[in-house]
């Protein structure tokens, strides 16, 4: 019960805010790492994935400090965050020499799926997924998704 006053009272009710602004911005610059792969621009795919995960850091390191965090941002940020790492994945499969294979693909969007099915059952049970301990790997995150360019 504690934990769901405390999302309540830490959850804003306007979506119009900074961090949600910062999140629609990553989902438009995930749309353009998907589109400049497949056209060959490999060093602006990362420039854009690179400063698409700066953002995912500034929201949510905004939306906590400044009590912005809301619902949609609750869904869109993790949805977004699916969007660009699986679409960078898929992308590169096709790409040859990238050394992205069809199964590595599968396996980090089957990842992906797990978490977000994790997230629904936690979530779903009244609990919080930032605080049961799933998402506090967020420098693991930042580190695969800059690796993961470099070595593409």
């Amino acid at each position: 019960m504690s934990t769901n006053l405390a999302m309540t009272s830490a959850t804003s009710t306007s979506i119009y805010n900074v961090p949600n602004a910062l999140t629609s911005a990553r989902f438009l610059l995930a749309i353009a790492v998907v589109v400049l792969i497949p056209m060959g621009y490999f060093a602006s795919a990362m420039v854009v994935f690179l400063i698409a995960a700066s953002t995912d850091w500034m929201d949510g390191y905004w939306a906590r400090k400044y009590g912005q965090v809301t619902k949609l941002g609750r869904i869109f940020d993790p949805f977004v965050d699916k969007i660009i790492i699986c679409g960078s994945f898929i992308a590169l499969v096709e790409q040859a020499g990238s050394g992205i294979a069809s199964w590595m693909a599968t396996v980090v969007v089957g990842r992906e799926l797990l978490v977000t099915s994790l997230r629904g059952i936690i979530e779903g049970g009244g609990g919080d997924f930032q605080q049961a301990g799933w998402a506090n790997g967020r420098w693991f995150c930042s580190v695969r998704r800059l690796l993961h360019h470099c070595c593409a």
